[in-house]
């Protein structure tokens, strides 16, 4: 099934268009960087063959299709300018890889994930069960009402912190510049979010509508960290070396690729 998904994924979609503004200027060495590492990352996907009997490969293989996901799909946001909406998606895209690196690092990290869930779980079956105290619980019937409180009851402790999973996957600095920056900018309707919407005109704030390609250098340095990194920890889970070089060969091009648009902003 894995091997029947199209080179591009979701970029196969990608118009003329959006292909031609972002080439059209020194944006377009960063999106061809993209374009082939996404080609790479779908190729590596369809030679994952994961165990049904061995839960790290599970695991591996999920954690990495979903960074993929996102990664394609804030691409494809980007393309259009839409660079906030983007580094959303990059911020999902960092977190898988944050967790591959965990699980790869230590295996046993997955018995945290799973609690986790079921805390999430736990606390939503919690919120429900108080709503059907209420006015609403006429339109639940009682066997759901059950169940949710029969959930509710639930007694699970670990919970899945992302900080201490980027110290396990060895990706302190990553978390802390590209994560937490992309929580902070994009992640929440903060002032910080709300604020790229204004532009000063004559001295005069005007909200901007439409494409944003002034942020568009910042948003793919949060986006090309992490497809790299989940190539690393991947090829560390399967023990493929050729992912583990291509994770670090792509992350040396990126960081030339980058480092003009980090000059320009320091000064």
């Amino acid at each position: 099934m894995l091997s029947q998904i199209p080179a591009d994924g979701f970029l196969a979609e990608l118009s003329l268009d959006d292909q031609a503004i972002l080439r059209g200027d020194s944006r377009g060495e960063m999106f061809a960087f993209c374009e082939g590492l996404n080609r790479y990352g779908i190729q590596l996907l369809a030679e994952l063959h994961a165990r049904r009997s061995e839960r790290l490969e599970l695991y591996g293989v999920l954690f990495y299709l979903k960074a993929l996901n996102s990664f394609q799909g804030a691409l494809l946001l980007l393309s259009r300018g839409m660079s906030v909406e983007s580094e959303i998606l990059s911020r999902t895209a960092l977190e898988c890889a944050i967790v591959l690196g965990a699980i790869a690092a230590d295996p046993s990290y997955i018995d945290t994930l799973e609690a986790a869930h079921r805390v999430h779980e736990q606390k939503q079956a919690r919120a429900i069960r108080d709503l059907l105290r209420g006015d609403t619980a006429g339109s639940f019937g009682p066997e759901i009402a059950k169940a949710i409180d029969e959930a509710a009851s639930l007694r699970a402790r670990d919970e899945h912190a992302v900080a201490a999973a980027a110290v396990k996957a060895g990706l302190r600095a990553e978390y802390e510049i590209f994560y937490r920056g992309a929580s902070g900018a994009a992640a929440h309707a903060t002032v910080g979010a709300v604020s790229q919407l204004l532009r000063a005109q004559g001295g005069v704030l005007r909200i901007h509508i439409g494409p944003d390609y002034d942020k568009v250098p910042r948003a793919f340095a949060v986006l090309a960290i992490s497809l790299p990194a989940s190539l690393r920890f991947v090829g560390r889970i399967f023990r493929r070396e050729d992912a583990l070089q291509a994770g670090e060969d792509f992350q040396n091009r990126w960081n030339e690729i980058i480092r003009p648009f980090d000059e320009q902003a320091r000064r």
